[in-house]
């Protein structure tokens, strides 16, 4: 389990700093506009983990908002 996370973190957070990268090269953004990116992409990748983790401790509408949020923006 802990390869599967391992590398499911490292792929997708390797595609969000490329991604990161190209918007950043694009659009010359200001230091808060790329600190915002990175805050939004940050939680982004992390949401999957939030959602397990406030399903196990019963947070059910928190999970669920954080779930279509994050696996639409996965997808």
């Amino acid at each position: 389990m802990t390869l599967f996370l391992l590398t499911f973190f490292l792929v997708y957070g390797g595609m969000h700093l490329y991604l990161f990268a190209k918007i950043r090269g694009a659009f010359h953004l200001s230091s808060l506009s790329a600190l915002g990116l990175i805050i939004f992409m940050v939680i982004m990748i992390l949401a999957p983990v939030v959602v397990r983790i406030s399903e196990q401790y019963g947070y059910e509408t928190f999970a669920r908002v954080i779930s279509y949020t994050g696996y639409i923006w996965m997808g």
